[in-house]
């Protein structure tokens, strides 16, 4: 694949679903038609990945593990500075190490939706070159 971006559906497609709905559309509205039904689609693959992805953290493998032994050096980084500091600034580093919990959670929920979405896309152009 290029650098394109590359829909997840074709112009045509749209039009066949627009039709098959009974859907009279105009050839200039067509293409924002398309990034209506994308980003429906967009909408229900994040949602798919989104139920995998929980299955996956429930079922974790060595994938998940690096993961997890990383994220317990960090906890430990936070336990040590807590024993010489204020109450006042352990205070602060529970709110970052929180924050930071949060964070993580959030790159790698948006990196296996990136993945997955890009993973469709890219069966999905394997199979339209197959037809």
């Amino acid at each position: 694949m290029s650098g394109i971006h590359r829909g997840m559906v074709s112009l045509l497609e749209a039009a066949q679903v627009a039709d098959r709905h009974g859907v009279p559309i105009k050839s200039e509205q067509l293409e924002r038609m398309a990034g209506v039904y994308e980003e429906g689609m967009r909408l229900v693959l994040r949602q798919i990945a989104a139920t995998q992805l929980k299955y996956e953290v429930e079922h974790s493998g060595i994938e998940y593990e690096l993961f997890h032994n990383q994220s317990g050096k960090v906890d430990k980084l936070f336990d040590s500075l807590q024993d010489h500091v204020s109450d006042e600034v352990k205070a602060r580093l529970f709110n970052l190490r929180s924050e930071i919990g949060y964070l993580e959670l959030e790159a790698c929920d948006a990196g296996y939706m990136a993945g997955f979405l890009a993973g469709y896309r890219f069966l999905n152009e394997i199979t339209r070159a197959s037809h």
